[in-house]
């Protein structure tokens, strides 16, 4: 095995991900101090997902209607199209 592979280099791994210090990463996050009033990402994620699901249903029920008034209105003209257009075709 030679020296300069990796698994046997001579620099530390703690100098090369910046820690060893007197104060490491954990250390700096008793600095911040946030608010006990925010939502948790959980909480933020299913208030967003009922905001979607609502507004989907909603777009969802107003082309549903829609459907069903061309529908509706496609049956009553289609009635006279199909009794003035009745083909029979040879067998």
């Amino acid at each position: 095995m030679n020296g300069a592979s990796p698994a046997h280099s001579s620099v530390s791994t703690t100098a090369v991900a910046g820690g060893g210090g007197s104060r490491g990463a954990a250390a700096g996050l008793d600095d911040c101090h946030f608010p006990p009033d925010i939502p948790s990402m959980q909480e933020r994620k299913d208030e967003a997902m009922r905001v979607l699901k609502t507004d989907l249903m909603a777009e969802l029920d107003k082309e549903a209607k829609s459907l069903e008034e061309d529908s509706n209105f496609l049956k009553k003209e289609g009635e006279a199209v199909v009794k003035s257009s009745i083909v029979q075709l040879p067998r």
